[in-house]
């Protein structure tokens, strides 16, 4: 039994805790976090099975190299095999499949040209392909082991930070908010391409959103959001989160949500290291490592870039209609007053929910201006992948709200959610078997 769930924070007290508890007590709580665990779990095991399944049969790069993730794969080659991360040699083997490394440095160094974490979660399976001495073929498919376990960890990544910051829910709304990841992309970007960051996506701000939402020491979260960076340079905008807090402390406290602020951005930093230190030794790149220029963006159309983001073919409520019930769930969040709460130190639903919904609308502003808002060749909304607890906490108000209805209603709802989430995995698979057609 975790002690966290009966045990009272520092300053509380242990019988007035006790006699605050809900009707549900620790034990149906125990039972849904060791449910939520034994079905992520099954949906590691699962993962690794499936992908090395289809991966074997789809040697022609429809999985773990993928589109961009050839890139990614390339630099992971370069790690676990070269020792480096200068891709020249890679990309004489395997060419260069969008012209992507034309711009090397200098000393003829060519750089990665897309976030190193993707590539780095690929290199232990890379190693067990060169102590095996598998064929050279099937690297893909030793690539795309712990990539394909992100599902399974992504399930306990959110189902943590739900449990850390909304710890009073009612255990079976938390259960199935936890299950929101089935639902979403996530499934098809952990068993279909691996290679893309999507999975790993979710995965980390599942941690970062945890680490924001229970107001974790300064450092601890800026290592998160460092982490994060680390896979999808967009993470930056989780900053937004202290920094809002800081924005509307009270005059005294301001002082303090500031120092807060400033430590969490300067360890978030970490995340560029790998390219800053790239650019320093290895100067003269028209690109540079950091590949997000002027040219990267588009603001002639973004109002329209908008809708196509939000509803758009690829869009987040069109593709994957579970979003739309979680976006529901974060204005219940936003609009409902702070419920009473045993240890006056843990966070409200509205201190939760308005950061988190500042951090969603950036995200969806910064997917509404890059070029190709639709997300080219996609699964649902795969650049927003990171938005997974966000609307995981949305879709538990939601689900809170909808317990609070009259039995035949909640059950109606709980129906609903599940049969969204079937739909989605089947959709899944059509998806990474060829049936359903991602290209327009």
């Amino acid at each position: 039994m975790n002690p966290d769930e009966i045990l009272p924070t520092r300053g509380s007290d242990p019988d007035a805790t006790s006699a605050r508890m809900a009707p549900w007590d620790v034990p149906r709580t125990e039972t849904k976090q060791r449910a939520l665990v034994w079905i992520a779990a099954l949906f590691v095991a699962a993962g690794v099975v499936l992908t090395w399944t289809w991966s074997g049969q789809l040697r022609d790069g429809n999985l773990a190299i993928a589109g961009d993730a050839f890139y990614s794969f390339a630099a992971a080659r370069s790690i676990a095999w070269d020792g480096d991360i200068d891709l020249t040699n890679q990309l004489m083997v395997l060419g260069d499949r969008w012209g992507l490394g034309q711009a090397p440095a200098t000393d003829g160094t060519r750089f990665p040209v897309r976030e190193l974490g993707p590539a780095l979660i690929m290199v232990p399976g890379l190693w067990v392909h060169h102590l095996l001495h598998a064929p050279m073929q099937d690297a893909p498919r030793y690539a795309a082991i712990l990539g394909s376990a992100c599902l399974g960890l992504c399930l306990l990544a959110v189902g943590w930070a739900l449990r850390r910051a909304c710890p009073e829910s009612p255990p079976r709304a938390r259960f199935i908010a936890a299950l929101f990841p089935l639902g979403f992309v996530v499934p098809f970007y952990s068993l279909g391409h691996v290679g893309y960051p999507h999975a790993l996506d979710a995965t980390v701000c599942a941690l970062i959103f945890g680490a924001v939402a229970t107001r974790r020491r300064p450092a601890l979260i800026g290592l998160a959001i460092a982490a994060g960076v680390l896979v999808r340079m967009q993470n930056f905008l989780w900053l937004l989160w202290p920094l809002l807090l800081c924005a509307r402390a009270p005059a005294g406290a301001r002082r303090r949500e500031l120092a807060r602020c400033l430590t969490t951005t300067c360890v978030s930093l970490l995340g560029l290291a790998p390219q800053a230190i790239m650019a320093v030794a290895h100067p003269g790149s028209d690109i540079g490592p950091i590949r997000w220029g002027a040219s990267f963006f588009d603001l002639h159309d973004l109002g329209g870039d908008l809708w196509t983001v939000l509803a758009g073919r690829h869009g987040l409520w069109s593709a994957t209609p579970l979003a739309v019930v979680a976006s529901l769930g974060l204005v219940v969040a936003v609009r409902t007053a702070a419920p009473p709460r045993s240890d006056p130190g843990l966070p409200a639903s509205p201190q939760v929910a308005l950061p988190a919904v500042v951090v969603a609308l950036a995200m969806v502003t910064l997917m509404a201006t890059v070029r190709d808002p639709s997300g080219g060749h996609a699964f649902g909304a795969r650049r927003l992948a990171g938005l997974t607890p966000i609307l995981a906490f949305g879709m538990l108000r939601f689900m809170e709200r909808a317990a609070t209805s009259p039995p035949s209603t909640r059950r109606f709802v709980e129906a609903t959610v599940f049969g969204l989430i079937a739909i989605n995995l089947a959709r899944t698979a059509a998806a990474i078997s060829g049936a359903l057609p991602l290209a327009p």
